[in-house]
């Protein structure tokens, strides 16, 4: 595997998603095809339950609305925050 800076290369190092860089270049990618349908739901989600309830954006780097299996978590990750993505 070669190491460079795209973000499909940063999903295997270790940690990525602990750099702030790794986050918003990540966020960045939420307008790609196979995850927009998925953030559109998050974005709508938000706006109905308010800032009293933390959603998690889902990871462009994943298989999107490609995947063949979606699981959904209650709470994957007690430091999940709204404008964080679940690793």
């Amino acid at each position: 595997m070669t190491t460079t800076n795209t973000p499909t290369a940063s999903v295997f190092r270790a940690q990525s998603l602990g750099k702030p860089s790794e986050v918003t270049c990540r966020l960045g990618l939420l307008d790609q095809d196979h995850v927009r349908p998925l953030h559109g739901i998050v974005e709508r989600l938000r706006r109905r339950l308010g800032v009293t309830t933390t959603i998690p954006t889902f990871d462009p780097c994943d298989g999107g609305i490609r995947a063949r299996i979606l699981l959904l978590l209650e709470a994957p990750d007690p430091r999940a925050h709204c404008d964080r993505i679940p690793s």
